[in-house]
């Protein structure tokens, strides 16, 4: 997990994260990354980010960078630019990001070299796409969640919640910014009222089957295993 002040790995079944100051390695020179990355799991032990780096030769915004040891070392993915991201997703052989104050969603089919935009109603804070349907994204907004079912070419309004973090595993799911879970087996269209977290929701992920893990301001990640309707704490971060 990146949470700005620094960079944590968490093993499994461990109670507390343990902090890392990975080194990276670019065509523009190599040091150290921060704690300010944006990280998403692409496979088993294989991580994407964007960020910037602690220290080193290097300038202030990174281009997509790879780990394959949770996090130790990190390479530039080849062929892509400086990037300042804040939002990071991977689906098959989709990348989708948001630029930090831009009002696109940028989609990448090639590794992250070529972006195509598509502008929703409203800036950008969370996309995600059904796995199921690489077509169909959803996009949380300060005005609420929009679906797309044609890639990004047009967005209808789902839910009035604003600012909410979004995983889309199976079913979708989102968590507003006072903790509240819901869930659509439907693209949105209907939702489900699941538990709460605990506490205001930075980040969210998806695990084994019916599993969700949620950083929560104030250092903890909680987790649920039945969907989203019972948390507790997983892990803390010190």
């Amino acid at each position: 997990m990146g949470t700005g002040p620094a960079l944590f790995r968490i093993a499994p079944g461990a109670q507390e994260g343990e902090r890392i100051a990975g080194a990276v390695t670019t065509p523009s020179g190599s040091g150290s990354v921060s704690g300010n990355l944006v990280l998403r799991f692409t496979g088993p032990g294989d991580l994407l980010a964007s960020g910037h780096p602690q220290d080193g030769n290097l300038p202030e915004n990174l281009p997509l960078i790879r780990s394959s040891d949770h996090g130790a070392t990190w390479r530039a993915v080849d062929g892509t630019a400086e990037g300042d991201y804040h939002e990071l997703e991977s689906a098959g052989d989709m990348i989708l990001a948001v630029s930090v104050d831009a009002p696109d969603v940028l989609i990448s089919r090639d590794g992250g070299k070529t972006f195509e935009k598509k502008t929703p109603p409203d800036r950008p804070i969370d996309v995600v796409v059904n796995p199921k349907d690489a077509q169909q994204l959803a996009v949380s907004t300060e005005q609420g969640t929009f679906i797309s079912s044609n890639g990004g070419d047009s967005w209808r309004p789902r839910d009035t919640a604003f600012g909410a973090r979004l995983t889309w595993p199976d079913e979708l799911y989102s968590v507003d910014p006072n903790g509240a879970v819901r869930a659509s087996k439907d693209g949105g269209q209907s939702w489900e009222e699941r538990g709460n977290v605990g506490g205001i929701p930075s980040v969210i992920a998806s695990g084994r089957k019916d599993e969700l893990l949620v950083g929560v301001v104030g250092g903890k990640v909680r987790r649920s295993t039945d969907g989203g309707r019972k948390w507790s704490t997983a892990a803390t971060l010190h």
